[in-house]
């Protein structure tokens, strides 16, 4: 069996430079529903018979410009692990503070992110057992 991993094409959103964190955070979501730019998907000429997509409509538009319109096999457990704000703060801040913090937060498990490390980790390894 043969296994193609792709990322999404390009996310046509336009990232706030200097946010608050609820501004971040609306950002985040912003990013999540954002159509792709289909100019910069290729598409592929193999035969492949399964494909397996996050359940990001980004992840579902590159899956149909490179293979058509196909049924594909979606699930939450490949999705991009979940960004929010670090902390509550009403001070704007750049952009690359907060995706540090929140990649931080994530790495420590903090419980102010959706995910943390370890839970990200088990997510892949019952991706894995499933498909065992």
């Amino acid at each position: 069996m043969r296994v193609m991993i792709i990322r999404h094409g390009k996310v046509l959103h336009d990232w706030k430079k200097w946010c608050t964190s609820a501004e971040f955070d609306e950002q985040c979501a912003l990013y999540d529903k954002a159509p792709i730019d289909k100019a910069s998907v290729d598409t592929v000429n193999d035969d492949i018979q399964i494909v397996y997509i996050s359940d990001l409509d980004r992840t579902l538009q590159t899956a149909e410009k490179i293979f058509g319109e196909e049924d594909f096999n979606r699930t939450a457990l490949l999705n991009e692990v979940p960004l929010h704000s670090g902390f509550d703060i009403a001070i704007r801040l750049p952009l690359s503070v907060w995706n540090f913090l929140g990649r931080l937060q994530w790495l420590i498990g903090n419980k102010r992110q959706p995910e943390g490390r370890k839970q990200t980790s088990k997510r892949a390894v019952c991706e894995h057992d499933n498909k065992a």
